[in-house]
Formats: structure tokens, sequence, C-alpha cells
């Protein structure tokens, strides 16, 4: 359903929820020894945090935060090495001061696109781009008062949809460490680990 109708925080929610329990089953249902101490654990961890995200889907506090916006096309992957910029004629340009005057020419690797809440691409962009929370809010609130002056839309606060990001990394991460997809053949799983113990940091 989600493919036709797009992505809200509460359908991911669900989606998360579904992707726990497939995991949980696979550790049940594997011969003893095949999966180690550290991923059971991390996939109780991940049961907590996936919790926490449905008492907030259903908190009516955060109700105005959560329902979906207007849905349209986002990117889903909008990080530097998918963006290429170009150099516009002006001054600052002949005057060689470097990043000058530049706007943006083309936006690559598409295949992540999906038809969803515009929060998801901002939150990513959040998450990826910005160097820490105060840049991810600074982004955040910009987007916020463009959004309120055209349109009268409020994003609500970000914190609940930096959390929903954190298990979306958390679940893509653990079913690569069980070979379910992902990037799993061309990354070792020390590095792999190590991604996963910074997102529980």
């Amino acid at each position: 359903d989600g493919a036709r109708i797009g992505h809200s925080f509460g359908s991911m929610v669900q989606v998360y929820r579904e992707a726990h329990s497939d995991m949980a089953s696979m550790v049940e249902s594997a011969p003893a020894g095949e999966h180690d101490l550290k991923l059971i654990q991390a996939i109780g961890v991940l049961d907590q945090c996936v919790r926490q995200l449905e008492q907030e889907v259903t908190n009516s506090s955060a109700e105005l935060a959560l329902n979906p916006l207007p849905f349209v096309l986002v990117h889903m992957d909008c990080q530097p090495q998918n963006l290429i910029f170009a150099k516009k004629p002006g001054p600052d340009t002949e005057r060689g001061i470097p990043y000058a005057n530049l706007q943006l020419s083309s936006v690559l690797d598409w295949e992540e696109a999906a038809f969803a809440d515009p929060r998801f691409e901002l939150l990513l962009l959040g998450r990826k781009v910005c160097a820490n929370v105060q840049q991810a809010q600074a982004l955040w609130d910009m987007y916020q008062q463009h959004s309120w002056r055209s349109k009268c839309i409020h994003l609500g606060p970000i914190h609940p949809w930096l959390r929903l990001e954190t298990v979306h990394s958390l679940s893509t991460l653990l079913l690569q460490s069980m070979n379910q997809g992902g990037r799993s053949p061309w990354e070792e799983k020390p590095d792999l680990w190590g991604k996963i113990s910074r997102e529980f940091q």
C-alpha cells in the first residue's frame, strides 16, 4: 500500500516492526551458535527502539508532528557525491573566488527515490550531510520558515524524525550483518559492526 499512496512516518514504523520480527524469527530458527550474542542483543535493542516509535505514533501530543504532509517525489540519497554543480557567470567568479555563484546542475542516482512525506528528504540531509544536530536543526528551521510562508505547513519538531532515521539505519545495518541484502558482499563485518555501534551511541 505504501508504494501506491506514499510513505509516511507511521507506515515506515510498520516496516521497521516487520523487519525486526523477521530478524527475530531468523535468529530463533537458526541452529545453536550460528548468530553471536552481539547480534541477539542488538536485535533486542532494536525492538525497544521500534516500541518507542510506535508509542510516538499513538501519542496524541505528537499527532501534529507525525501526520503526513502532502506526498512529493523525494530522492532519498541527496548527498554531495550525487550532486553536480556548475559555476554561473558573475563578478565573484571572474575574481577567482572559490565556490562563488554555484548553482545545482544535476542530481544523480535516483534508484532510492520514492513518493513520500517531504520530511524524509530533509531528515536524510540532516543525518548524512550536516555535521551535527545543531546544523540539522538549523536546516529544519529554515525549511519550516519557508514552508510556513509559502504553504502554511507546520513540520513539527525534528527529534521524532531523527529517532526514525536511527531505527532505519539500525534495521538496514543489522539485516546486512545477517546477509539479508544491502552491501554485505562488499563490506567487511568489523566495518559493519563499527557502523552499528556508532548508531547505538
